[in-house]
């Protein structure tokens, strides 16, 4: 007997362990799960309000004249609808790689040393640590924001009305507000 470790027959928490990490990883899985669905859900609605864009357009148009069809319009401007919808795909896509971009070097240091500790070893100057930040995010948005509003007021409608895509629309009404 002298061999036996009997520190190891002692009350062992094995079971317990298996079980909660069972658990975290159901958590992190149904977490996972949820995540994905509500992406999806935001994709769909996504399409939907891009090719109802151009539905809204149209009835704006033809319900004058009352001949206006919501089936109708949407097989008319679905094209339209699903080039515009990439778009925004991405657009968004860029838009995050330019916060990545921006905040970088902040998330860099924050993995090298742990939250905690970066939050402690910058807790007297973090405001001015942000700063940059968070200016550069503003120009960022600022910047993303009149795109989007120069896309959205002014290449849609050129879309809906030359019948073109968004990309081809992009660089007509750049050429002709810069022309």
């Amino acid at each position: 007997f002298s061999n036996w470790n009997f520190r190891s027959f002692e009350k062992s928490d094995a079971p317990r362990n298996i079980g909660s990490n069972l658990v975290d990883e159901m958590k992190t899985w149904l977490f996972g799960a949820v995540i994905l669905i509500f992406m999806l859900v935001a994709l769909i609605f996504a399409y939907l309000t891009s090719v109802f864009t151009f539905v809204f357009m149209d009835s704006l148009i033809q319900g004058r004249n009352k001949k206006f069809k919501v089936g109708k319009s949407w097989d008319d401007h679905n094209n339209k609808g699903t080039s515009f919808f990439g778009f925004r795909i991405i657009a968004g896509i860029v838009f995050l790689i330019g916060l990545i971009i921006i905040f970088f070097p902040l998330i860099l240091g924050i993995s090298q040393v742990g939250f905690e500790e970066f939050i402690e070893s910058n807790s007297s100057g973090i405001f001015s640590l942000l700063i940059p930040y968070l200016l550069m995010l503003s120009l960022w948005a600022f910047v993303y924001a009149i795109f989007t509003i120069f896309v959205h007021d002014f290449a849609l409608p050129e879309m809906y009305s030359t019948n073109v895509g968004i990309k081809t629309a992009i660089g007509k009404t750049y050429s002709n507000a810069f022309s």
